[in-house]
């Protein structure tokens, strides 16, 4: 069976149409004995857009799976089930039975090794030597099923594809060819309509609980908050592109450069002639050095800059007074500084922290330098910490589509604001150059 790009029940790229890459012939390592080998279908002959997926209800076109008792022998029974899988590179589909009652799925036979029937009692012999396994069904040789009739399509349409890039998948709707009743074929004349068919709806994986989830009702009247919004909160900047450091030595470096192509430009004297009527600048070099450009930032510098924020943050006067009116402050290094020495990732356990501390923990003030707690943490204050918002960094994914869908909404509403401002001024100007006039 394919991967899941070319077999699931969703078309998320169309990498099933795309030609197959030339390997080694070491590559794969290939069984001791022939085994069948399926016919390579060309990309060109692939159907792109599927219109019977996994849950559909279909029916074979030819091909006999059984006979019915009591009848002629030449009277076929067609295969018929619900699709289980697909793959789209061969075009292949297969098929389970609709229910104990109807069997009529497409089924080939596997030899296995038999096995004892209860490897305690050798005497009551071996087991069966086949077994059934689903036999692959070209996708021309089905029928689909409409849901909720007896009724089979003649023909399968759908209309364009479109990509969804909020999805990512492609979606479109697909139309079944059926013959018409008896009373439309009255009141149009015509022998076949054309009518909607739904996608079928699977059933969501059940999740399995087990003992680290709680019950909902537990979840829902837990009230207790272990910190307020309104407590501050630093967590760590980006890392920027450039850093001061930086900056400041590619100005120094560009500064010197220009200096020193001063000074050569005063040693090498005119270019013309004392008595003529112009000057010539010269030949263009052919090589001419880039300006100096500002690096990234060392792991050094980068610790200065959060160090001296940090500094600044826990000094400041507005922090200070939080503290004096009976608030917290949270900074992203408390829970780091203590969890490598007590977490579980260590194999500590918050158990052995003390239940208070002398100093007051979290409610001391901090080290005006770097802003760390010089007095310790205990079991209350790891309980009252925002691990949502001192590991933010790590428990989200930045470069998910999810984050980078909402930075970019956020951007295009920056985007609008400024443009709705700009257009403001404008008219402003307007209105006021008119005045002028007048």
């Amino acid at each position: 069976m394919a991967g899941s790009a070319t077999s699931g029940s969703v078309l998320r790229s169309l990498r099933h149409l795309n030609p197959p890459t030339k390997g080694s012939k070491f590559a794969i390592r290939a069984p001791s004995h022939a085994a069948h080998t399926p016919k390579f279908v060309q990309p060109k002959d692939r159907i792109p857009f599927w219109n019977i997926v996994p849950g559909d209800h279909v029916k074979l076109k030819s091909g006999r799976v059984g006979q019915q008792d009591g009848l002629d022998s030449d009277e076929k029974i067609r295969g018929e089930g619900i699709v289980v899988r697909i793959d789209r590179e061969k075009n292949w589909l297969w098929l389970r039975d609709v229910d104990d009652k109807n069997k009529l799925a497409p089924k080939a036979i596997r030899h296995i090794i038999p096995r004892l029937v209860d490897p305690l009692a050798p005497e009551k012999g071996y087991g069966p030597n086949v077994t059934e396994i689903p036999r692959p069904v070209h996708y021309s040789n089905v029928m689909l099923k409409l849901p909720g009739s007896d009724q089979f399509a003649v023909r399968l349409s759908r209309s364009a594809a479109k990509y969804d890039k909020r999805k990512g998948m492609y979606v479109w709707k697909r139309y079944a060819t059926i013959k018409a009743s008896e009373e439309k074929l009255l009141e149009t004349g015509k022998a076949f309509e054309k009518v909607e068919v739904p996608w079928p709806s699977l059933p969501g994986k059940r999740r399995i609980r087990d003992s680290s989830m709680s019950d909902r009702n537990t979840v829902e009247g837990e009230s207790w908050a272990p910190w307020r919004p309104e407590d501050p909160v630093l967590l760590p900047e980006r890392k920027g592109i450039t850093s001061p450091q930086s900056e400041l030595r590619a100005q120094i470096l560009a500064d010197e450069r220009r200096q020193r192509d001063a000074e050569k430009q005063v040693e090498a004297g005119p270019s013309a002639p004392a008595d003529a009527l112009g000057t010539y600048a010269g030949f263009k070099q052919g090589r001419v050095k880039p300006p100096p450009i500002a690096q990234p930032p060392t792991p050094a510098e980068i610790i200065r800059m959060r160090t001296n924020a940090a500094s600044d943050w826990a000094s400041g006067e507005a922090i200070e007074a939080h503290r004096q009116e009976g608030g917290l402050s949270f900074h992203w290094r408390d829970y780091l500084d203590l969890a490598p020495r007590q977490g579980p990732a260590s194999g500590g356990d918050w158990s052995e922290l003390p239940a208070s501390t002398r100093k007051g923990g979290l409610d001391a003030p901090r080290d005006p330098r770097d802003g760390r707690i010089t007095d310790g943490l205990s079991r209350n204050d790891v309980d009252r910490m925002p691990i949502e918002l001192l590991m933010t960094r790590d428990l989200t994914n930045e470069r998910g589509l999810k984050w980078r869908m909402r930075r970019w909404k956020e951007k295009q509403a920056e985007m609008q604001q400024e443009a709705i401002q700009e257009h403001r001024e404008r008219s402003k100007l307007l209105k006021e150059l008119d005045a002028l006039k007048v």
